[in-house]
């Protein structure tokens, strides 16, 4: 129950909120001109910034408990689905041909292909943590949830010492799942891990494609990321770093789009991307 909990958490917060943003952000572009690159760029980037920066401002009203987690998450649910299905719906209409269906292919399968010895050690491993600083990071997440928001002050190796609020967005976005799931299990803790681990395999693949790159070429960038070691080991476990990489990707992304479009609502996904990205972690960790 806990994993469905935080699944649906995931779904309220992330999937649908980025569907309904991309879906709207290309209304009433002319349907030659819509395209699934640009369509899962603007879903992927809005709907991690919509996730983690509300996060951050939930815990900012101190709204960062259980029942607000919830209440937000169903009425971001329900706005998205409207949306897709009223504003939105000409967009969706527009990306079904047999290009997106290609695309769809040849980016989800390479992203779940490399991802999934990692995925496969994940539900091994359900029990744990793999090494030993995720579970500081999930000890700041139970921290929160116990608090009812970021705490002031933690309880460690025997004395009081200043909360570590160094992840403004990471700590508040995993516990907005950890108050749908729970804090008992690790399942907030695992479905961020493969929010992670998915969303920098897709940004990989889509910088490539923003590059000029070919579908086989993005897919090989893809498996070929999942194979470097320093990568799968910080995309394996609960850590800033590995959720930061896909918001780090789609920064210039986002960019090369509006160099070659000058679409002025590709500038505000660039902005709430790297709003997102600040909120996570800075950017002097990323190698």
């Amino acid at each position: 129950m806990a994993y469905l909990e935080a699944f649906a958490a995931a779904i309220a917060w992330v999937v649908l909120p980025g569907l309904a943003a991309a879906a709207l952000l290309d209304r009433g572009t002319p349907a030659e001109r819509v395209t699934p690159e640009r369509f899962v760029t603007f879903a992927l980037a809005s709907g991690l910034a919509i996730w983690v920066v509300g996060a951050r401002v939930l815990d900012r009203v101190d709204g960062l408990t259980r029942g607000p987690a919830i209440v937000v998450g169903v009425l971001l649910a329900v706005a998205s689905v409207g949306l897709m299905i009223g504003p939105g719906r000409s967009t969706l209409r527009a990306l079904m041909t047999r290009r997106t269906a290609v695309f769809a292919g040849w980016a989800f399968g390479s992203t779940f292909l490399g991802a999934a010895p990692l995925l496969r050690l994940l539900y091994d491993e359900r029990d744990a943590l793999i090494n030993s600083t995720p579970w500081y990071y999930w000890n700041l997440v139970r921290q929160t949830v116990a608090a009812g928001g970021t705490p002031s002050r933690s309880y460690e190796w025997g004395t009081w010492v200043k909360f570590l609020d160094a992840y403004p967005g990471f700590t508040p976005g995993v516990t907005v799942f950890a108050l749908a799931g729970g804090t008992k299990t690790l399942a907030a803790a695992h479905v961020v891990t493969a929010i992670a681990m998915l969303s920098a395999g897709l940004a990989i693949f889509l910088l490539v494609r923003a590059l000029g790159g070919s579908l086989a070429g993005g897919a090989f960038a893809t498996l070929l990321f999942f194979a470097i070691d320093v990568f799968a080991s910080k995309l394996s476990s609960l850590r800033p770093e590995s959720l930061g990489y896909a918001f780090a990707l789609l920064v210039p992304i986002l960019a090369l789009e509006f160099v070659r479009t000058g679409h002025k609502r590709v500038l505000v996904v660039l902005a709430a991307t790297f709003v997102g990205l600040g909120q996570v972690h800075g950017i002097d960790w990323l190698f």
